[in-house]
């Protein structure tokens, strides 16, 4: 039988993996799991979670650049500063 993730023990793993690993992204998906289950707050607060982690992404990756734009390689600066900007537009 195919475990839904959305089962008691698929959230239960979830919540392990959101512990192990506290990515922007995790948040994101634990959030959407809580919003299935109609837990708006839990929901709401995963969400914010996974924003604020991903805001502060998306500033490492643009003083990231600016060193790599310092040391010469420019190539590296353009991908961080592409990210960030994939990033920022979720935001705007």
């Amino acid at each position: 039988m195919r475990e839904d993730r959305f089962s008691s023990s698929g959230c239960e793993r979830l919540q392990s993996a959101v512990l192990k690993s506290p990515e922007g992204a995790s948040y994101g998906v634990r959030g959407d799991v809580f919003a299935k289950q109609q837990e708006w707050d839990r929901a709401i607060e995963d969400y914010e979670r996974a924003k604020i982690i991903d805001s502060r992404l998306e500033q490492t990756l643009r003083q990231r650049a600016k060193w790599h734009q310092a040391a010469g390689r420019s190539d590296a600066a353009k991908k961080d500063t592409d990210r960030a900007d994939r990033l920022q537009a979720l935001f705007d």
